[in-house]
């Protein structure tokens, strides 16, 4: 009995102490679906279950994200993209909080699948910082390609 308690008490612990998200977009800057357009360079991840967990990319390569008018995207690592997708940028309920929040839908025909992500948008200004929608998920920061990326 005393380790199922001590169990639970851990387990209560580990499922508040993961990555704090902050809140959505504010209703005053709901960005333009222009803002999201162009090439952006992935700088860090931080989250995890512990929400400590920091991720970059190793040393001489290069992660990125290309965001065309045509609503299309191409991730690439190190030059070689994968296939192009599609992707939509409006207010969808997060799974996470339940409430509206502005959301980032990333779409991809992998012939045998249609792979669906979606991240919720923290700013589209001088980065870029969308963070998975769910509790041990990671918050990723972005920068636009070639801008000076301040680690």
């Amino acid at each position: 009995m005393k380790y199922a308690i001590i169990a639970c008490a851990c387990a209560v612990l580990l499922g508040s102490s993961g990555c704090k998200k902050e809140g959505p977009v504010p209703a005053s800057h709901v960005p333009a679906l222009t803002e999201i357009f162009g090439e952006w360079q992935w700088v860090s991840s931080v989250g995890g279950l512990t929400g400590k967990q920091v991720e970059t990319p190793p040393a001489g390569s290069e992660y990125t994200y290309q965001f065309d008018r045509d609503s299309s995207f191409v991730e690439c690592h190190n030059g070689q993209c994968s296939v192009p997708g599609k992707f939509s940028l409006r207010m969808e309920k997060s799974l996470l909080f339940g409430d509206q929040r502005l959301t980032l839908v990333l779409r991809r025909n992998t012939g045998s699948v249609v792979e669906r992500t979606r991240y919720l948008v923290e700013e589209i200004l001088d980065e870029l910082r969308i963070n998975d929608d769910s509790p041990d998920g990671f918050g990723n920061r972005y920068v636009r390609k070639g801008a000076h990326l301040n680690q």
